[in-house]
């Protein structure tokens, strides 16, 4: 997730909760929040995963644009092997709906709290997920640098 001020929003002409390219080393993309009050108009905030994925290091220059987003027919991911062994495919899959990710990713098995019809943390309790699980996605579509919205 990135969080811009609601001028930065309305200058790339895109609204709350849709989907940006985050362009650092390397090209992600993310869910635009509002950034809380009395965060500068030229601040992008962005969490550590999202961070990383765009190859960035914390107070460095990122250019951010919006993007169109597709839904992955399938999702391949790799993860350790306690992840990979304690984890269901059923609450995997629930971690990652309306996600949105680019392969080579890395993502965090927090379900997505925030957002529209994304219920609070009531998400997180039902899948039992932790913030320690992360893993890498990996390609599932011939065309690598489209970003992807799991369903």
């Amino acid at each position: 997730m990135v969080r811009l001020h609601p001028e930065a929003i309305a200058a790339l002409g895109i609204r709350e909760w849709d989907a940006v390219a985050l362009t650092g080393s390397r090209t992600t993309a993310a869910v635009a929040g509002v950034a809380s009050a009395g965060t500068p108009a030229g601040t992008a905030l962005l969490d550590d995963v999202t961070l990383s994925n765009a190859g960035l290091r914390e107070n460095t220059t990122v250019l951010v644009a919006p993007v169109t987003v597709y839904g992955a027919r399938s999702v391949t991911v790799r993860g350790s092997n306690l992840a990979t062994q304690s984890i269901s495919s059923a609450t995997l899959r629930q971690a990652l709906l309306g996600k949105v990710m680019t392969v080579g990713d890395t993502v965090s098995l927090l379900p997505r709290e925030l957002g529209p019809d994304i219920p609070t943390s009531e998400a997180s309790r039902r899948t039992g997920v932790g913030r320690r699980h992360h893993l890498d996605i990996r390609a599932a579509h011939r065309d690598r640098r489209r970003p992807r919205r799991t369903r």
